[in-house]
């Protein structure tokens, strides 16, 4: 299904149209113009973003080539993200493909906004969650820390992907995710709008307003079987970073991410014995623990240190961590580690 329809008004003319959409949850800046854009989904990780990319695959946009239906995260375009020298070749083979495309990946909403130049027409489709429900559900998720320390993390993502909006000067879709439920068609009208794709039958509007619904049952289980790691970043000590991660219910060791400033470093395994960790129960063989050597230029005062789980992107307990003054100086070598 091509999209119809072409706003030819500046940005600023249509900003006064957002107030058709003030009861209903939805906040539009300006819609893109065009008939070829890209979708960008952001918001937090259990905040909505995969409810939303899922109503537009019912919708008829593509949402990349190894897209799976419980999260409609394409692995193609994220493991491009990673490679950085596949990138443009990725992004260009969709363009071509496809008018118009979507993507999301909560744990690169940083990166995808520093490649915004690499996307077609890219507009924003920015969806929050109640924060309370989010931290609620990424401290049941972990199982460890304070419900007060997760609150902070979610209330900082949105405050990030705010600025960086704001900053991006793009068309954005504003929404949120309780007031989606509360009347899906009415939420799936504002999208079509948005998104151009207003020539859609019953039978297709119907199927993206089903799909509204609080975590399906294969999201849930995509959330206990896939990801559902669990962990903490216990500090810097002699210039290593310590702590531990395991799945909940899985036996291979968790891949963690290294993001220093929001910029990713590098990637490790946490797979050190921890006795500790075996005695808890937390991981059988104990193989969890790790201690990763900061370099020096790294463990500058008031850098900010942040240790997630490489697959969703979600940050441990702990993370993210700030060199305080007194470490950033500690001597220290990576023979210590060994």
């Amino acid at each position: 299904m091509q999209p119809v329809g072409t706003d030819n008004r500046s940005y600023a003319e249509q900003g006064t149209q957002v107030s058709r959409h003030n009861n209903s949850g939805v906040q539009i800046t300006a819609y893109p113009p065009g008939p070829e854009k890209t979708f960008l989904v952001i918001g937090s990780p259990r905040g909505g973003t995969s409810m939303l990319c899922g109503c537009l695959h019912h919708l008829g946009i593509f949402t990349g080539d190894e897209s799976k239906p419980s999260v409609f995260e394409d692995k193609r375009l994220s493991k491009a993200f990673e490679r950085k020298a596949d990138l443009s070749g990725v992004i260009s083979d969709y363009n071509r493909r496809y008018p118009v495309w979507a993507f999301k990946k909560p744990s690169l909403n940083r990166r995808i906004f520093k490649y915004l130049k690499l996307f077609r027409r890219p507009a924003i489709i920015f969806i929050t969650r109640d924060p309370v429900a989010v931290a609620s559900r990424r401290m049941h998720q972990q199982q460890s820390g304070d419900f007060n320390s997760h609150l902070r993390h979610v209330l900082k993502v949105y405050s990030e992907l705010s600025s960086r909006v704001a900053r991006s000067r793009m068309p954005v879709f504003y929404c949120s995710y309780e007031k989606a439920l509360q009347d899906p068609e009415a939420f799936v009208q504002s999208l079509c709008e948005f998104t151009g794709f207003t020539d859609l039958s019953e039978e297709q509007m119907a199927a993206a307003a089903e799909f509204i619904r609080p975590e399906p049952q294969d999201y849930v289980n995509w959330c206990r079987a896939e990801v559902a790691a669990i962990g903490h970043l216990d500090g810097l000590h002699k210039g290593h970073l310590v702590g531990w991660s395991a799945y909940r219910h899985r036996d291979e060791q968790v891949e963690l991410e290294l993001r220093v400033n929001g910029e990713v470093q590098t990637r490790f395994m946490a797979d050190k014995q921890r006795d500790d960790l075996k005695a808890a129960g937390i991981k059988a063989d104990g193989r969890a623990g790790y201690s990763f050597f900061l370099e020096e230029h790294l463990r500058q005062p008031g850098n900010e240190i942040r240790i997630c789980v490489a697959e969703d992107g979600e940050d441990l307990i702990g993370s993210p961590y700030i060199i305080p003054a007194d470490e950033a100086a500690e001597p220290s070598s990576p023979a210590q580690s060994q």
